[in-house]
């Protein structure tokens, strides 16, 4: 388990590489709450969670041996999740989550995540006028 990747997936570099040639710039593996990406400046977090590792309803499942491990193991990365995004948005941060196969799509979450930035910073710069 020590060579399961937990930073620098494929779907998170893909995700990346498609934000910055969007001309996006960003923070990876941000703060102490682990953000795969954030745009620090106007609070935009996004995760791109394994369907493995956080029971994805269409493609996760629990292994048949030492089942009892793997569930606990699931409910605390679940708990996790929404802790930090509980902590998140208290502090003002827009958070999004994408399941790794939701990268299936990744022109149109690369155009939400552009929509969200550019209008959070639209809001943040009408705020001190």
């Amino acid at each position: 388990m020590s060579s399961i990747k937990g930073k620098n997936t494929n779907p998170e570099l893909a995700l990346r590489l498609a934000l910055f040639r969007k001309g996006m710039r960003y923070k990876i593996h941000y703060s102490k709450k682990h953000i795969d990406i954030a745009f620090v400046g106007c609070k935009v977090a996004i995760f791109v969670d394994g369907c493995f590792w956080h029971v994805c309803p269409r493609h996760g499942s629990i292994p048949q041996t030492n089942q009892i491990y793997w569930i606990k193991k699931f409910e605390k990365n679940i708990a996790n999740a929404e802790r930090t995004n509980n902590l998140l948005y208290m502090d003002g941060w827009l958070v999004f989550r994408f399941w790794e196969h939701d990268l299936h799509y990744l022109a149109e979450i690369v155009e939400l995540i552009f929509t969200a930035v550019n209008n959070r910073k639209l809001n943040r710069s009408t705020e001190y006028k």
